[in-house]
């Protein structure tokens, strides 16, 4: 049996026998530059990541793709790996050659707990790619509802609106007819007014991709984020005019103050 066969079956006797016989085996990699450890965490073979990495294995040995054990760990949403690995010496922050890191792989595939561990490294959640991808647009996109709530409350910029497309996670969720996800992020507010580059507004991608539900809740959204404006608008008139009239009251006093005849003096 190849020791790439063992890791994938999880066989512990086989990759011992060979790791014994020859240390360097624990870096090996196949044809496509996975290293074991990285098939390893691809099987979900927990058992089979802590025997390699203690056997020397590099937990940063990236394939010719540029995806390390942990990015792949958390693509396959292996919680227990990514722990592992982590602990190991993984680089959190490491891109493969789409610019994507382990935080946006986990977001694009709804994997919140992963998420989480490492939003606790102190990750900065707003990190993009060059086309603007981050992890909330990648959860957006995707229809992660919970994983987007989850971004938002560690400071993920809900406007972003990086890339040459200008799209926000907004338009994104809107566009893929995720009603749930525009609904979480208008409550965090996401501007629903918000234009693309070629001047479109999320309602109208919605509309242009037929996703009837979700225009139509971005339709009852927008009249009633117009009808707050306006009530907005009629506090605010009704407030300066408010101001006038104290005003002109107070004006109007002084003048019958300055302009009073003086009282004659009591006569004697």
């Amino acid at each position: 049996m190849s020791v790439f066969s063992a890791v994938k079956t999880g066989d512990l006797e086989c990759i011992r026998r060979k790791v014994k016989r020859n240390e360097a085996v624990s870096n090996k990699v196949n044809k496509k530059g996975e290293s074991l450890l990285l098939c390893a965490a691809k099987y979900g073979q927990l058992e089979a990541c802590s025997l390699l990495l203690e056997s020397g294995a590099d937990a940063n040995l990236a394939s010719a793709d540029g995806d390390t054990p942990l990015l792949v760990a958390t693509e396959y949403g292996r919680y227990d790996i990514c722990e592992l690995l982590l602990s190991g010496g993984a680089n959190a922050s490491a891109e493969n050659s789409y610019e994507a890191t382990p935080l946006i792989c986990a977001a694009k595939r709804g994997h919140r707990g992963i998420c989480q561990l490492l939003l606790k490294l102190g990750l900065d959640v707003n990190k993009g790619t060059a086309l603007g991808n981050t992890a909330l647009k990648a959860a957006a996109v995707h229809g992660h509802a919970r994983v987007t709530e989850l971004l938002i409350e560690r400071g993920a910029d809900v406007n972003d609106a990086c890339g040459e497309s200008k799209y926000t996670a907004l338009m994104l969720a809107g566009e893929n007819g995720h009603t749930d996800v525009c609904e979480a992020l208008l409550s965090q507010g996401a501007d629903i007014e918000h234009r693309d580059t070629f001047g479109r507004s999320v309602l109208r991608v919605a509309k242009e991709k037929g996703r009837d539900e979700t225009f139509a809740f971005l339709e009852r959204e927008m009249n009633n984020e117009f009808r707050r404006l306006k009530r907005e608008l009629e506090e605010a008139r009704a407030e300066l005019d408010g101001v006038k009239r104290t005003k002109t009251t107070k004006a109007a006093k002084t003048i019958n103050l300055e302009t009073a005849p003086e009282m004659a003096p009591a006569s004697q």
